[in-house]
C-alpha cells in the first residue's frame, strides 16, 4: 500500500520544525480531532515561563517564487483559531524550499473581514516579511506575552537624518495614544505599520505609511522650519500642523486598538488639515467602532470641535454617519443635539437653515411635533428657497396632519404636489383625502380616494378602500361639510354611556360625525342587541378614525366572519397585518377561540388558515423590502 503524500508531506513538516523551535522549549502534539497541532510552552533555561501558545502547521510542495506561498483556508477554521483565548501561529512549510511562514491568527480573523463574510474559503498569500526561522523563537521567548499577537509594530526605512528626528517626534505622540498596541522595531509582530521617509531637495519630507495591507502616500511635509524635530516634551495641546496628516492616518489605522484615543487625536488635528484623508469612509469607519464601543461621548466631542474649528464638511459628515448607523434608534438624541449645536454657533443663514430642516425631519420622526414645526419655519426663515422645494411642503404638512391642523395639511399637501405632481401620486391622494376626512368633507376626501385607488400602487389600498366606504356612509346620511359641536357631542357620549341611552350616542355622532368613541360604544350597543350588519358599520368607522384602536379592527373582523362578508373579511385581516404586525394573528385567535359560536374544529381551521395567510403576507414583504 502507498503512502498517501499528504502524510509524508506532514511528516517533514514536523520534523524540520523541530529543528526550528528551541530544544529547550516543549511542543506537545495534539490529538488530530483537537482542530491544532502543537501547544508550545516557552522556557528559559530548564525553568518554565508558564506562557503557551498554540501552533497550526501546513506544508505545500507547491514551486516557490519571490519567497511567497499560497494556501486555500476554510472560514470555519478562521473563526477557530479566532475564538481560541490563547494565542496561535498559523505555519506553513514549504517541502521544496524548506523556508517556514508564519501568521498569528488574529490577522487571519482581518482576511475573513476584509474578503467578506459570505466566502467559505480564503486565500492567503505570505511573502517574505512573514518567514520564520530559529531567531524568531529565539526573540519571542524574551518578548512573549499572551497580548503580543494582538500589538504592532512600528518600523522605519529612511536614510535621511531628517527622517530619522520627525521619526522620533512622532513615536512620542504614537506611544501616548496607543502605548499598550505597539512595540518599536520588534519584527516577531504579525502587524507592522512601516513608516518610510525621503527628504527631497526642496527642503521637503516625503512619507509613505504601509499598513492592513495598504500604502498610503502623505502630502510631502515643509521642513524649512525645522524646530519642532528638537522639542524634548510632548505637548499634546500643541501639535505641530507638519503632523496632522500623518496622526489623522495613524487614527484611522490603529482605531481598533483604541477608538476613544483615535477620536480624541483626530480632534487635535482636523483644525488645519486641509487634504483628502477625511473621506466619507474613512469617518464612517471610525463612527461605526465609536458606536460598537459606545464611545458616543467621544463622539459628540468630535461633532463640536468640528464646528469650534470650523470643518462644517467634517462635521455633515459625521452626522451623517450617525443617522446611518442609528439603527435603533440610541443616536437620535445625539444626532438632534449636535445640529442644535451647530445653528446655535453658525452665522451662515444658509446652513443654518439646511440644519434647521434636518433637525426638523428628525423632531418628526420622534413625534415632537411642536418642535419639528419650529424648525421648519425656522429652516423657510433662513433659506427661503425652501418655499420652492415640494419636500419642505411635504413633510411639514405631515407634522401639521399629525398635530391635528387637517386644513393647514391640506393646502401644505396641495402645494407640494403643485411644485411636483410627479413625485408623489399617488401617495398624495391618500394623504390629501385624510387631510378632507377629518376636517368631515366626506364627499371630496371620497374623490381624493378615488383618484388613489384608479393608479396602480405599491402601496396598500385596502384602508382607503374602506376609508372611501365610510365616506360614503356619511355623505348618505347627510352629514357631509356639516358644522361640529364638538362639546355638545363629547358631552353626550359621556351621559349616554352612563344612561346606557344609544339615542344620545346618535345625536353625539351627528353633532360630530368623527367622534370615534361615540361609534365605537354605539357598535358595542347594536352588538349586544344582535344588529350585526350595522354594527359593522359603527366599528368600521370607529376604526377607519382611531386608526390605532386595535379593538375596533378586531371587532369590525370577528363580525365579518360571523356575517360571513368574505371580500371585507380579507381588506381587514391586511389592515390588521399591516397596523399591527404579525402578532396580531396570536390577538385575532385569542378571541375565536372564546367565541361561542363556534366549533371547535372550526376554530382550529380558522386560526391555521389566517396564520398561513400572514406568514405568505410577511414573505412577500420581506422579499420586497430586499429587492
Amino acid at each position: 500500500m502507498k503512502r498517501p503524500r499528504q502524510h509524508i508531506i506532514e511528516t517533514e513538516s514536523k520534523k524540520h520544525l523541530n529543528s526550528i523551535i528551541p530544544d529547550h522549549w516543549v511542543a506537545r502534539e495534539l490529538a488530530s480531532d483537537y482542530g491544532l497541532d502543537f501547544m508550545v510552552e516557552i522556557f528559559k533555561g530548564e525553568s518554565s515561563t508558564g506562557s503557551i501558545f498554540y501552533l497550526q502547521l501546513k506544508g505545500s510542495d507547491q514551486i516557490i517564487e519571490d519567497n511567497v506561498i499560497s494556501y486555500q483556508l476554510k472560514k470555519e477554521h478562521i473563526e477557530y483559531y479566532s475564538s481560541i483565548p490563547s494565542p496561535v501561529l498559523f505555519v506553513l512549510f514549504s517541502t521544496t524550499t524548506k523556508q517556514f511562514w508564519g501568521l498569528w491568527s488574529n490577522l487571519l480573523k482581518d482576511v475573513l473581514i476584509a474578503e467578506g463574510s459570505k466566502q467559505k474559503t480564503f486565500k492567503l498569500n505570505l511573502d517574505k516579511g512573514h518567514l520564520i526561522d530559529k531567531s524568531f523563537f529565539v526573540v519571542l521567548e524574551k518578548s512573549f506575552s499572551t497580548e503580543l499577537p494582538k500589538k504592532v509594530n512600528i518600523s522605519i526605512i529612511t536614510t535621511s537624518d531628517k527622517g530619522t528626528l520627525y521619526h522620533q517626534q512622532l513615536i512620542k505622540w504614537i506611544q501616548y495614544y496607543y502605548g499598550e498596541y505597539v512595540e518599536i522595531d520588534n519584527s516577531q509582530l504579525p502587524s507592522t505599520l512601516k513608516f518610510e521617509y525621503k527628504e527631497n531637495p526642496e527642503n521637503s519630507l516625503s512619507i509613505s505609511v504601509t499598513g492592513s495591507r495598504k500604502s498610503f502616500d502623505l502630502a510631502a511635509i515643509d521642513i524649512s522650519d525645522d524646530t519642532f524635530f528638537y522639542l524634548p516634551i510632548l505637548d499634546i495641546n500643541h501639535c505641530p500642523k507638519q503632523f496632522n496628516e500623518v496622526l489623522i492616518l495613524v487614527s484611522f489605522l490603529l482605531h481598533k486598538y483604541n477608538i476613544r484615543n483615535s477620536i480624541e487625536l483626530l480632534i487635535k488635528n482636523i483644525g488645519q488639515y486641509e487634504g483628502q484623508l477625511l473621506n466619507p469612509i474613512f469617518l464612517f469607519e471610525i463612527i461605526k467602532k465609536g458606536i460598537e464601543s459606545n464611545s458616543i461621548l467621544e463622539i459628540q466631542n468630535l461633532s463640536k470641535a468640528t464646528i469650534e474649528q470650523n470643518r462644517l464638511d467634517i462635521f455633515q459628515l459625521v452626522n451623517f454617519s450617525i443617522l446611518t448607523f442609528n439603527t435603533e434608534g440610541r443616536l437620535t438624541d445625539l444626532y438632534q443635539s449636535n445640529l442644535l449645536n451647530a445653528i446655535e454657533k453658525l452665522k451662515d443663514k444658509s446652513l443654518i437653515g439646511t440644519f434647521s430642516y434636518n433637525l426638523a425631519n428628525s423632531y418628526r420622526s420622534t413625534h415632537e411635533l411642536f418642535l419639528a414645526s419650529k424648525f421648519y419655519q425656522n429652516a423657510r426663515k433662513n433659506k427661503p428657497e425652501y418655499l420652492d422645494k415640494f419636500y419642505w411642503w411635504f413633510e411639514y404638512a405631515g407634522v401639521l396632519f399629525l398635530s391635528s391642523h387637517y386644513y393647514f395639511s391640506e393646502k401644505f399637501y396641495k402645494r407640494s404636489y403643485e411644485l411636483n405632481s410627479e413625485h408623489f401620486a399617488p401617495l398624495i391622494f391618500s394623504l390629501l383625502g385624510d387631510s378632507l376626512f377629518f376636517q368631515g368633507k366626506f364627499s371630496e376626501a371620497k374623490d381624493e380616494f378615488d383618484k388613489f385607488l384608479n393608479v396602480e400602487s405599491e402601496f396598500s389600498f385596502e384602508e382607503i378602500f374602506l376609508k372611501r366606504q365610510v365616506c360614503e356612509n356619511f355623505i348618505l346620511a347627510k352629514l357631509d361639510k356639516i358644522s361640529f359641536d364638538f362639546e355638545k357631542s363629547r358631552e353626550l357620549t359621556e351621559q349616554a354611556f352612563k344612561d346606557k341611552n344609544p339615542e344620545m350616542l346618535t345625536e353625539a355622532i351627528a353633532s360630530f360625525p368623527l367622534n370615534g368613541l361615540a361609534w365605537f360604544n354605539y357598535g358595542v350597543f347594536l352588538t349586544d342587541n344582535n344588529d350585526n350588519e350595522n354594527a359593522f358599520t359603527a366599528f368600521l368607522t370607529a376604526a377607519c378614525i382611531q386608526d390605532w384602536d386595535k379593538e375596533a379592527w378586531k371587532n369590525c373582523f370577528l363580525i365579518s366572519l360571523n356575517l360571513n362578508k368574505q371580500d371585507g373579511l380579507l381588506l381587514i385581516y391586511n389592515v390588521i397585518l399591516n397596523k399591527f404586525g404579525i402578532e396580531s394573528v396570536n390577538y385575532i385567535a385569542e378571541h375565536l377561540l372564546k367565541d361561542p359560536n363556534l366549533e371547535s374544529e372550526t376554530k382550529i381551521e380558522l386560526i391555521k388558515a389566517f396564520s398561513d395567510l400572514a406568514t405568505t403576507r410577511k414573505q412577500s414583504d420581506d422579499k420586497k423590502a430586499s429587492t
